[in-house]
């Protein structure tokens, strides 16, 4: 899947590496509830959840 938009401008700038980012994609997350980003991306609520996430992140909290 080619990640597009919002989620790959931010996952691009917070990991750099695109190896990081698919793992994160692929990778559960306790911050969103246990599930991988790849499976909240398929709704647009989830979206916004990894978004949320991923700007937290940005903003100074723990990668």
């Amino acid at each position: 899947m080619a990640l597009e938009g919002d989620v790959a401008t931010l996952a691009v700038r917070l990991f750099g590496d695109p190896d990081q980012v698919r793992a994160y994609l692929k990778m559960p997350n306790f911050a969103l509830g246990g599930m991988t980003p790849m499976e909240l991306l398929q709704t647009e609520a989830g979206k916004q959840l990894v978004l949320n996430e991923l700007q937290a992140h940005l903003d100074g909290g723990p990668v």
